[in-house]
């Protein structure tokens, strides 16, 4: 990290099986020569309140041990209204001891890259918060209340409890009907045609609606099978116009799954993030589905269609688009100008002194004195921010098995030399992530300490 010309951070925090409260920092930078390094700088556990102060007294601990605080460009988390008071308070400590790094005086100890414009909200997190917003409009309760459900059923029986009519509803009742018997699942596995057990949604596992009415549907036969072998369930029957409503829903949700699983991956994905979030708000407009008639307007679809200024920068680094998709929005030149002018403040080219060869020539008094008090001329290198942003795109074939990141990055090292200021720009941008990164890593550290607390304090 010591090399790193900037760093994007990225947090997520919980409360362990333990009842510990945690909280992961991630880093996230490229090296000069365009290689992307990915590392969890710190894993705590969270002492005192869950304030977005506290958090941002603890962020600003870790950064000054490892002497990064004047490297961070941005901070990727969830949307909790604690991590926007984060920024805000980190923002606000790291002001008092830097200047901008567009400052044009510097009277503090140096200039940082954290602005008040740092904070990247977690794309996957408010898909979900979306989604769940969806599920809620065509009534598909949740995991809790069907479990609840099933506990009244239990004391009481089936024909006593008023069963829910949305179809999610009654499929998610099926499966967890069957989930909770051995007798149950062992008649489910011997069902012919049955591979495997149909996994039910939980409110906190992303995609998991989707996955659950995906694999009903190839269990069709299954699910109505164990109906008719139970009189008593009868009332979770799904009938004809349920399977439509689970296909359509499925259709909705279907780009919502993709999407998470993309920018979920260890890869960075901030370059695609702009076009993905416009591509998630024309679907809630323009979704014609029988059972989401309704124009939703989630409360979460402001937040993504901001356009914060690293996303759309990140979003010109292809040079297979550059600028393409940018114009198709409403105001794209407008946005190129405001992205050129601010590329070429942050990212100026160095001036050099003007080499004169001494003459030979004798020089009078007055040329001498005049040469003495005069300012040095300096030459500018040309910026080759307009030349990238003029030029045509590359056409180049898609390699379908190549990470299109790790292109974009491979293209850049190999044009370092004829973009330089450009080059600079995308070290700096490509190594964001739009989701809260290396989840796999924070959970195998979550399992562990709740298996042993004492880990913590070895640490």
């Amino acid at each position: 990290m010591s090399s790193a010309s900037s760093i994007a951070l990225s947090l997520d925090g919980w409360t362990s099986q333990n009842s510990l409260p945690m909280l992961a920092t991630n880093a996230h930078w490229m090296s000069s020569a365009f290689q992307q390094y990915r590392a969890c700088i710190e894993f705590v556990e969270i002492e005192g309140s869950h304030s977005g102060e506290n958090l941002a007294n603890i962020v600003a601990t870790v950064l000054e041990r490892f002497h990064i605080s004047d490297k961070v460009m941005t901070i990727t988390a969830d949307n909790a209204s604690n991590n926007d008071t984060l920024h805000r308070y980190l923002y606000q400590k790291l002001s008092q001891r830097y200047d901008g790094y567009l400052s044009e005086t510097i009277i503090r100890e140096g200039t940082m890259k954290f602005t008040h414009n740092s904070q990247i909200h977690c794309f996957a997190h408010i898909l979900n918060l979306v989604m769940k917003t969806i599920l809620r409009s065509l009534r598909a309760s949740s995991h809790k209340e069907a479990c609840d459900l099933l506990d009244d059923v239990a004391k009481r029986s089936w024909k006593r409890v008023n069963a829910p009519t949305s179809p999610i509803a009654k499929l998610r009742l099926l499966v967890l009907w069957i989930a909770r018997s051995p007798e149950r699942i062992q008649k489910w596995d011997n069902r012919p045609g049955c591979t495997k057990a149909i996994n039910y949604d939980v409110d906190t596992r992303w995609n998991s609606t989707f996955v659950m009415i995906v694999r009903a549907e190839e269990c069709r036969r299954q699910l109505e099978d164990t109906v008719n072998d139970d009189p008593d369930i009868e009332a979770l029957r799904l009938t004809l116009n349920d399977w439509r409503q689970l296909s359509d829903i499925k259709k909705i949700l279907a780009p919502f799954s993709e999407y998470t699983e993309y920018v979920s991956r260890d890869s960075p994905s901030i370059h695609m993030a702009a076009r993905t979030t416009r591509r998630v708000a024309e679907g809630l407009a323009s979704n014609n589905c029988s059972c989401f008639r309704s124009n939703l307007t989630p409360r979460e679809v402001p937040r993504l269609r901001q356009r914060q200024r690293h996303i759309l920068i990140a979003s010109v680094l292809d040079p297979r688009i550059k600028t393409k998709w940018l114009k198709t929005l409403p105001d794209g030149e407008k946005i190129i100008d405001r992205i050129r002018e601010f590329l070429k403040k942050a990212y100026s080219t160095t001036k050099q002194p003007v080499s004169i060869a001494p003459s030979t020539n004798w020089m009078s008094f007055e040329y001498r004195f005049l040469e003495a008090i005069q300012p040095t001329q300096y030459y500018v290198a040309e910026s080759d921010i307009d030349k990238y942003f003029d030029t045509p795109t590359i056409s180049t074939g898609c390699d379908i098995s190549q990470s299109q990141s790790e292109f974009i990055r491979n293209w850049w090292k190999a044009n370092m030399l004829e973009y330089s200021c450009m080059a600079k720009v995308a070290q700096d941008h490509p190594c964001y992530t739009s989701s809260r990164g290396r989840y796999r890593e924070i959970v195998q550290w979550w399992e562990r300490c709740a298996r042993d607390s004492t880990f913590l304090h070895e640490r």
